[in-house]
């Protein structure tokens, strides 16, 4: 009887462990720092980021809206942006939470085809009245999509970008991308 209980707890623990290594977001929880100390894996466009501890222990990536505004918009952005492993070709569930004061929202995930084209695989645009918020934080939003990834996509990049007013905070956590089951 022992030894069967021992066995479903260890089973579980690695069904639960192997989940946990599915992600194939790096460094999802921000921790892992180069030697410049930058969150490891995780890049922006002109701006300065940093993991950011909340008392929770929640661990997030954060920066503030400090880039000229972007096209016509108007708004300062910044985003966050990480090159993704190879994908094999099917559907994948890209989620995380968002933090501040956001007047605007882009996701995207781009790859080059096999001639070296770009292709755009997600490209996803919502403004403040289509955020949805957590009901316990009024500061904080969930982002979900599922997507298709087309045979032959290669150097994969995913990016998000807030939009909004100068140096307002922005922060993401808990990134996670899987395959999608069905």
């Amino acid at each position: 009887m022992k030894k069967q209980l021992f066995s479903a707890a260890f089973l579980t623990l690695a069904i639960c462990f192997a989940d946990a290594n599915d992600n194939m977001i790096a460094n999802p929880d921000f921790l892992k720092t180069d030697a410049k100390g930058n969150p490891a894996s995780w890049g922006t466009y002109n701006n300065r980021i940093a993991p950011v501890k909340e008392p929770s222990g929640e661990s997030r990536l954060g920066t503030t809206l400090s880039n000229q505004p972007y096209q016509n918009a108007g708004d300062w952005h910044a985003a966050f942006t990480q090159r993704l492993p190879e994908l094999k070709p099917g559907k994948y569930e890209l989620s995380f939470r968002y933090y501040g004061n956001l007047k605007a929202l882009w996701v995207s995930v781009q790859a080059k085809d096999a001639d070296g084209k770009k292709v755009n695989i997600l490209g996803d645009w919502f403004l403040k009245s289509q955020f949805k918020s957590d009901a316990k934080k009024t500061d904080c939003f969930k982002y979900y999509k599922s997507f298709p990834v087309p045979s032959g996509a290669k150097s994969i990049q995913f990016a998000v970008q807030g939009f909004g007013d100068k140096d307002s905070r922005f922060e993401i956590s808990n990134p996670e991308l899987y395959p999608q089951e069905d």
